[in-house]
Parts: structure tokens; C-alpha cells; sequence
């Protein structure tokens, strides 16, 4: 099922569609079915709820290890996050006593003479994590939908709102997956819906979810995109095959980290490619 309308759906489109991405389409789905599925849809259906029951074992059989990597990505965040978190005062019962206005106790009962330093919520910081789910990661399924599940717990011990996002382009189309929101830590285990399956066409998704982040106004916004960086879309456009793949596709995702980050956006890339496209990585996402 489509998590949009038509109508909307159609102007998410009119602005991710350009340029490089001319004559694609974008769909946005939370993977809830249609009942009346045949033929080829229904054969992918179930193979990808095989699939699933395959990422949920994977990361059972390794739980130990599994519960103590997320601990300890929960501790390093949260350190992070006391240490770049900007600094408030605000007047208090508590703390360093402010002696210009202790003339409010004694004249006006008030008891907040005080000064704290307290470090802003970590509500103002949000992080969107979009996994690669194209046929390149055929063998990394188990592996990449581990990953998006201990970065998405770690986050939630944090109390940071944290949105993960599947995708991979077919027949034209580049599918946007949904498998949490914001707020939705309890749909952790949805992420095991990961599946791969046709090609991808990066930089559409990326400026599809930059388009889903218009409406969000934390102070501080972060994606962390799981890609094997081997863009490849063919798409053919009034009779014409493009064929978005090498440097082509490279300097458009190039460009849209950019744009993102003049949006006050920051991509960080957790790769899980080869050792001979790291290259690639420095390029478009810098240090």
C-alpha cells in the first residue's frame, strides 16, 4: 500500500524527479499488503517474508553480542551527545544563588534565586537511517538489518527520535520503505523486513527522504545512510535508455550530500562495500 495519495505522491515527485532522476517515479510504502497479490508479486512476498524469519534468527543467534554492541553504542552516544549538547542557564530551587535577586524570596516568595546549567534535550537532535536495499546487497541482508536495528536501539536509549528507511528502484519506480518512525521504538523488529531486490538509484532516495524532512524542525538533524556505494539504475525516458551508474551517479550523490548539508542536514555513511569503492566514499561524503 502506498503511504500517500496520488496527489501527493505526484508532487514529491515534481521535486525529486529532475535533473539526473528525469522521468523516474518515487513510491513511499510502509510494506503493508495489498490483499490481491499473483504471479510475481505474490512469489516476492513470500520470499521475503522468509527472509525476515532468516534477518530474525541471524541477529538471535548472535543476541549476546548483539545486546552488548547496542549498550555500547548507547554509552559512546550519549557521551557524544554531553559533550557537544549547548549549555542554558535558567533560574532554579537549585544551584549557584544569584544574590541581585534574592530580594524575590524576601519580597515576593519566590525561591527560584537560582542559577543552573543544564544541557539542551537531545529532542532537538533527530536521525533519519536510510539502508540500501538493492540486489548489490544480496548477501549482507542478515548483516545490514542487524546494523539498522542496534543503531536504531542505541538511539532510542538515548532518547533520540530515530526513522529507518529501506530502498531499491524497480521498473522505473525507486520505493521508499518505511519501517519506523520517529517516536515508534516499539517497531524496532520491523526493520528485519529488510530485503533486497532490484537496482538502486541513490541519489533519488536521498532527495526523497530530504524531501520527507521538510517538516521537521529539530535544531539538529542527521542521516546515516548504510550503502555498498555501487549506484545503478537503468531508466528509459521516451524511447531512450539512461543509464545512472560511475561518475554520473557519483558527482549527483556528490551534490545532493552537499545540498542536504547546506540544509543543515549531515549525512554520515556507514559503507558496507568493498575496499576497492572507498574512494567513492571520500568523494561524496567527505571526512
Amino acid at each position: 500500500k502506498s503511504l500517500y495519495d496520488e496527489k501527493t505522491n505526484q508532487k514529491f515527485e515534481q521535486e525529486c524527479c529532475v535533473g539526473n532522476h528525469l522521468g523516474a517515479k518515487i513510491y513511499f510504502t510502509r510494506g503493508e499488503e495489498l490483499p490481491s497479490v499473483s504471479g510475481f508479486a505474490a512469489k516476492m512476498r513470500k520470499e521475503m517474508q522468509r527472509q525476515r524469519m532468516k534477518n530474525e534468527h541471524a541477529f538471535s543467534a548472535e543476541e549476546t553480542k548483539n545486546q552488548q554492541a547496542i549498550a555500547e553504542l548507547a554509552r559512546r552516544i550519549k557521551y557524544a551527545l554531553l559533550a557537544q549538547l549547548e549549555i542554558d542557564r535558567i533560574y532554579s530551587n537549585t544551584g549557584k544563588l544569584l544574590p541581585g535577586i534574592v530580594w524575590k524570596a524576601v519580597y515576593l516568595h519566590q525561591s527560584k534565586i537560582f542559577q543552573k546549567e543544564v544541557r539542551e534535550s537531545t529532542g532537538n537532535l533527530t536521525v533519519d537511517i536510510l539502508l540500501d536495499a538493492s540486489a548489490s546487497q544480496i548477501h549482507r541482508m542478515e548483516t545490514v538489518s542487524t546494523q539498522g536495528y542496534i543503531l536504531a536501539k542505541a538511539l532510542d536509549h538515548c532518547n533520540v527520535p530515530v526513522r529507518v528507511w529501506g530502498y531499491s528502484s524497480m521498473s522505473g519506480y525507486t520505493v521508499m520503505n518505511l519501517y519506523r518512525d520517529y517516536w515508534e521504538s516499539s517497531k524496532n523488529k520491523e526493520i528485519f523486513r529488510f530485503f533486497t531486490t532490484g537496482a538502486n538509484r541513490d541519489g533519488l532516495a536521498l532527495g526523497a527522504l530530504l524531501g520527507q524532512m521538510k517538516t521537521n524542525t529539530a535544531s539538529h538533524r542527521l542521516i546515516i545512510w548504510l550503502t555498498d556505494l555501487k549506484p545503478n539504475d537503468m531508466l528509459e525516458v521516451r524511447g531512450r535508455a539512461k543509464n545512472y551508474s560511475g561518475d554520473l551517479a557519483i558527482t549527483d550523490m556528490m551534490e545532493l550530500v552537499h545540498q542536504a548539508r547546506m540544509q543543515e542536514i549531515h549525512t554520515l555513511c556507514a559503507f558496507t562495500g568493498l575496499e576497492e569503492d572507498i574512494g567513492n566514499v571520500q568523494k561524496i561524503f567527505g571526512r
